[in-house]
């Protein structure tokens, strides 16, 4: 051959193998269904002892690795590798199209009990719960009868602290292995910022009616729960690459109820409580807008309803604000966030902006999702669809508040009475989603206990 031939046919061959290489890549690192990683190459064992704990690590791997992160949550997987996953399993797979409340399985050898089987979206629903009697809270301030508020509101938070109650010990019965992967995969650790939240939650809520002592201890003991919740999920995220996108905010933003809670108990002008409101708003500033741009413009970013997440720190910001500056007002305080009460109505105006903004944008966002969401029917992603949007709920019921209160917009005749039928429509259509979530995750469990009963 000439030449000009070899050199022609050494570059084709060397282009074509690149090719090759990069979709081979492509389809490795890219559509690689969710496996537990190979066992390395290891010598003969030189004991019985070595022999057994290197078969009990695999175990352990091939067990909770592949299984949770295919049956738990599904949060950041695009469609194309969920399929991929579904081709090779027998029969429909219960993790993707009835994600259950209690884990369901085809695999015969499966003998986790029930509580070890609890998944971490039970988190998402107690948290929601805890949110669907906050909005109870808020329209019986604005007047609503108690019988619509009160006693939904004492139910949601029971169910909210028994579901707590349940998960705790869920983690005391849980092998470490399973909670040091949980701890270590950004996807599995942000479900414990909503764990953090409601257990913020039941503490003012609940615990307070019978040991009121123990609420200052126990919200400076949240607070550090919050800052390793939001260390390891960080860390996971740098190890892993993951960016900003809805499931970060539960392990973030979660701070903002450390402010919520704290006002009540340790007054609005404590160090803790300041501290939590200016570290949630720098915390939105940093990720809100490169996660909203993010999930807006790519739908395989949480391609179903954990897409609602995104609307929370925006509307859980704004809600923390008004809270902040109705204690200050109660307390006879003064504006103690800025100082200048015409600052502090103008950052209120700006939150409730960018919080209706977001909260529009996640809607839009649902709507592009729907094909996936309509295809996977229920699941525990749903749960994204509560505490969120009750954050929401009643950020829009407290600017639509009359002028006295100091949470209000200031606004009056017939822009108030907008605001208001705006608060209340959206405050509606919250509760009865709230309601028809958990009463769905509670008819799944209720199928989940008879089939294992069988």
């Amino acid at each position: 051959q000439s030449p000009l031939t070899m050199i022609g046919s050494r570059a084709f061959s060397l282009v074509f193998s690149l090719t090759a290489r990069e979709a081979t890549a492509r389809t490795l690192f890219h559509h690689r269904p969710l496996r537990p990683p190979s066992p390395p190459t290891r010598p003969p064992f030189h004991s019985a002892a070595s022999a057994a704990f290197m078969q009990k690590r695999d175990f352990i791997i091939s067990r909770y690795y592949n299984k949770a992160l295919r049956n738990i949550f599904k949060m950041s997987a695009p469609p194309t590798s969920i399929h991929k996953v579904d081709s090779d399993r027998k029969g429909p797979d219960p993790g993707l199209t009835a994600s259950h409340l209690f884990l369901t399985s085809s695999d015969p050898d499966r003998d986790e009990g029930v509580l070890q089987s609890l998944p971490l979206g039970t988190n998402g629903l107690s948290l929601g719960l805890c949110g669907l009697a906050g909005v109870c809270g808020e329209l019986e301030r604005r007047g609503v009868s108690p019988f619509l508020t009160t006693v939904p509101y004492w139910v949601a938070m029971g169910c909210a602290a028994l579901l707590f109650v349940t998960f705790t010990a869920r983690l005391v019965v849980s092998p470490r292995a399973r909670l040091r992967m949980e701890a270590t995969t950004p996807q599995l650790c942000f479900a414990y910022g909503a764990y953090q939240m409601t257990y913020l939650f039941v503490l003012f809520r609940v615990v307070k009616l019978a040991c009121p002592a123990c609420v200052g201890p126990g919200i400076h003991a949240g607070a550090v729960l919050q800052l390793v919740v939001i260390g390891l999920f960080l860390a996971g995220c740098w190890r892993t690459g993951l960016k900003p996108e809805p499931l970060w905010n539960p392990p973030t933003i979660n701070c903002a109820v450390t402010a919520i809670v704290g006002i009540a108990a340790l007054g609005a002008n404590h160090w803790l409580v300041r501290s939590s409101l200016w570290y949630a708003l720098a915390l939105q500033v940093l990720f809100v807008p490169w996660q909203v741009w993010r999930t807006v413009r790519d739908p395989d970013i949480a391609p179903n309803c954990a897409v609602s997440m995104m609307q929370a720190p925006c509307s859980l910001n704004t809600l923390t604000f008004g809270v902040v500056r109705r204690g200050a007002k109660l307390a006879r305080l003064g504006p103690v966030f800025l100082g200048d009460a015409r600052a502090e109505q103008v950052l209120a105006h700006a939150l409730f902006a960018a919080a209706t903004l977001v909260f529009w944008l996640t809607l839009y966002c649902l709507w592009a999702r729907r094909g996936p969401i309509r295809e996977r029917g229920f699941d525990l992603s749903f749960v994204a669809l509560t505490f969120p949007s009750c954050s929401t709920a009643i950020a829009g019921l407290q600017y639509a508040s009359p002028p006295a209160d100091a949470a209000a917009s200031g606004a009056d005749g017939t822009l108030l009475l907008l605001l208001r039928i705006y608060a209340f429509v959206v405050a509606g259509c919250v509760a009865l989603t709230v309601v028809a979530v958990a009463l769905g995750c509670a008819k799944i469990a209720v199928d989940e206990l008879r089939r294992r009963a069988q």
